[in-house]
């Protein structure tokens, strides 16, 4: 093995040490912070617009879970009607 493939895989294990090393740092940060109470602006507004939401979890059911449901759907439907000439450029195969 030449001493620039090792530089190689050295600087992608670095990239990918680093990488993970980030994700798990800001997931406990995340994590901290999702226990922590301190006022949202838009808290209030939720609270008058639709009085049955009274929580945070409140909040992602009745809100952001149904948009991000409607969001997964629409692209995956976008997904499955261009895979099909998507495909060859995927593989690697050149045009016909």
């Amino acid at each position: 093995m030449s001493n620039n493939t090792a530089t190689i895989k050295t600087r992608k294990n670095l990239v990918s040490t680093r990488t993970i090393t980030m994700t798990a740092l800001l997931a406990a940060i995340s994590y901290v912070l999702a226990f922590l109470e301190f006022p949202v602006p838009l808290s209030p507004s939720f609270g008058e617009f639709l009085p049955f939401i009274k929580t945070k979890l409140d909040i992602v059911l009745f809100n952001a879970l149904p948009f991000n449901i409607l969001k997964g759907m629409v692209i995956g439907a976008i997904t499955m009607m261009i895979y099909k000439k998507l495909t060859p450029i995927l593989k690697g195969e050149t045009w016909k």
